[in-house]
């Protein structure tokens, strides 16, 4: 997905998050963040 972005107009991405319906949030090993949707209050 990173390759699609035009990095001189938006500068590499700061994170790759993964939004999920469920679960809790959390963040994997390799710097992934892993966000409930309950995290984001909907």
């Amino acid at each position: 997905m990173e390759a699609t972005l035009d990095l001189d107009k938006v500068g590499r991405p700061k994170s790759l998050n993964v939004i999920v319906g469920t679960g809790i949030s959390y963040t994997r090993p390799d710097g992934i963040h892993i966000i409930s949707l309950s995290s984001l209050g909907a």
